[in-house]
């Protein structure tokens, strides 16, 4: 739940979905994207890679849980995506 600690005004995770978002946000055109979330495991969402709409959709559907935080399986995850 560290990821819901208030930050000032929002949660650590609404600055974190905020962030992914931006980086959509100002990708060149053509790019695609994945959506790797992490916690005590990695869970890969899939969808089309270039619907940079969709990924946006998937960012803002996200919820918080209680699981402990590690970013290694999210990272060994998005390296095979």
């Amino acid at each position: 739940y560290s990821m819901g600690a208030r930050d000032g005004g929002k949660t650590r995770f609404e600055r974190a979905q905020e962030a992914a978002l931006s980086v959509i946000d100002n990708l060149p055109a053509g790019s695609t994207v994945q959506v790797v979330t992490c916690s005590d495991r990695a869970t890969y969402i899939p969808f089309i890679p270039t619907n940079l709409d969709q990924a946006r959709s998937t960012i803002r559907g996200l919820t918080l849980t209680s699981q402990a935080g590690d970013v290694s399986p999210g990272l060994a995850e998005a390296y095979q995506a």
